[in-house]
């Protein structure tokens, strides 16, 4: 018995020691933790005396930029965000060329035009297995480019011209939308009247990835005689991409400038060929655009439905087409302005040709969409016979396809 407590009292004894060991084990680890607390409140506060000064320093140097800009005219002030502007564009175009550029196998230079043609695959046969490099894809529908918003001493009229122009990833290259030289300028008169005058795509634009847009554009001062562009002034000078989203909506592309705001309208269509109108020939007698009259076209979907979301304008003019007697008789043929346009494979292609002047007339001609080959269809316009002909294609996903099915004089 005596044995069993003095076991038992040693038990005790041992747990008691065990209870003070683990009391002091928990008072050692709350000091360290003190002790690392007041450390790095020293540190915050050896922080924020370091870093004081340089905050002040910030601020100084704000607040004098603040005060240049004050000093500063509205006109100094829009000319070094201009020059801001095209310090950005220079330095992605030094980008583009490191990458891209004038390497073997690679895109040429910056300003290359893309030299694949609309009609690349128009000669194949219907029925007969087309090339590898021919496909029907998405591709994008522009429709239109505007000049708004206004800023600065710039008032309308405006006398534009320079390039705006898409870069996909069929080989890199501009796929030009709109080209004109300070010569050639296009005269904007107002917020009504404020769309450039579309000369493109040259082909269809290939919607699979993303696609870059460039603008450069200046404006052309009117009392410049002599035509060396010296006293033209920027306009907008700026990139945007479009990163592919869902068909079936109009999307507005926007690119700003200390001067202005340049809006393009385009339409990602899904499963396409591309169509060239070759041309809009006035058969015999009769001359039904006399007091002119507007071109445009749009492209209905394979489900039937041919809703027009907007157009795109072949041809426009209030003044009538030369004649026969004039010097620049064009022998029946409207003068295009652009002429490729994207049709949703199943669907088709709907073109309307409207006449001016007093007896004004609309006429609709729709093609069923085709993948190769060249179709015509022919309707009345005010008595006069009127003539259509269009080319299909099949796109290029890549260029290099080309390569690999033999096609060499594109590439």
């Amino acid at each position: 018995m005596e044995a069993e407590r003095q076991a038992a009292m040693e038990a005790e004894e041992a747990k008691r020691e065990a209870i003070r060991k683990a009391e002091k084990e928990r008072e050692r680890r709350r000091e360290m933790s003190k002790q690392r607390k007041a450390e790095k409140e020293a540190k915050r506060k050896q922080i924020l005396q370091n870093k004081a000064p340089i905050v002040e320093k910030e601020e100084r140097i704000v607040e004098e930029h603040a005060d240049e800009q004050e000093a500063k005219s509205p006109a100094e002030q829009l000319k070094e965000r201009m020059d801001n502007q095209l310090g950005l564009f220079a330095g992605r175009r030094r980008a583009w060329e490191y990458s891209s550029g004038s390497k073997p196998g690679q895109c040429g230079g910056f300003k290359y035009k893309t030299l694949l043609s609309p009609m690349q695959f128009t000669h194949c046969i219907p029925g007969i297995i087309p090339p590898r490099a021919a496909v029907i894809e998405s591709s994008l529908q522009i429709y239109s480019f505007k000049i708004t918003g206004l800023s600065g001493d710039l008032k309308w009229p405006l006398n534009v011209y320079g390039v705006v122009a898409a870069r996909d990833t069929v080989d890199h290259n501009r796929n030009l939308l709109f080209s004109q030289s300070s010569v050639m300028y296009q005269l904007l008169t107002s917020e009504n009247d404020c769309s450039l005058c579309l000369t493109g795509p040259s082909r269809a634009i290939l919607a699979v990835d993303p696609v870059d847009f460039e603008v450069e554009l200046r404006v052309h001062d009117g009392y410049d005689f002599r035509g060396d562009g010296i006293n033209d002034r920027e306009l907008i000078c700026v990139s945007n991409r479009y990163e592919v989203v869902p068909s079936g909506e109009i999307q507005r592309l926007t690119f700003y400038s200390p001067l202005c705001r340049g809006v393009l309208s385009l339409e990602r269509l899904s499963s396409t060929v591309q169509t060239t109108i070759l041309s809009i020939h006035v058969v015999g007698e009769g001359h039904p655009f006399k007091s002119g009259g507007e071109v445009f076209c749009w492209s209905s979907s394979a489900d039937g439905s041919s809703t027009i979301h907007e157009k795109v304008v072949l041809f426009h003019s209030l003044e009538g087409i030369p004649q026969e007697d004039d010097e620049l008789d064009l022998d029946g043929y409207l003068p295009l302005s652009r002429n490729v346009v994207s049709v949703e494979s199943g669907g088709g292609l709907n073109v309307v040709v409207e006449t001016y002047g007093g007896s004004s007339t609309s006429t609709h001609v729709y093609f069923p969409c085709e993948n190769c080959n060249i179709s015509q269809r022919t309707c009345l316009v005010c008595g006069s016979e009127v003539e259509i002909t269009v080319a299909w294609s099949r796109l290029v996903r890549d260029k290099m396809d080309l390569l690999i099915d033999g096609y060499t004089t594109q590439v």
